[in-house]
């Protein structure tokens, strides 16, 4: 609810222009999509806390598996079958 609640709010600002300049590049491409600085923060927050906690998990995983190749086929198709999604 919290995160619902700080999108809805930072939709509120003003959207960024197209020619804004921006250090990373960032903020640029979401311009056509209207995101704010605001939600494009809070949007690269998100994600890389949660890289950083699936690490160790996934990590463990990886670890105790016998079978790498398996793991292996699976993330290399995991792209192409969310694409089909």
């Amino acid at each position: 609810m919290l995160l619902l609640a700080a999108l809805l709010q930072a939709r509120e600002a003003e959207p960024i222009g197209r020619h804004s300049q921006s250090p990373t590049g960032n903020e640029e491409s979401f311009s056509s999509l209207q995101w704010n600085p605001a939600q494009v923060g809070l949007g690269m927050t998100i994600s890389g806390l949660t890289g950083v906690i699936a690490q160790t998990p996934i990590g463990a995983l990886v670890d105790r598996l016998r079978q790498k190749r398996s793991l292996k086929a699976v993330g290399f198709h995991a792209p192409v079958i969310s694409g089909k999604l």
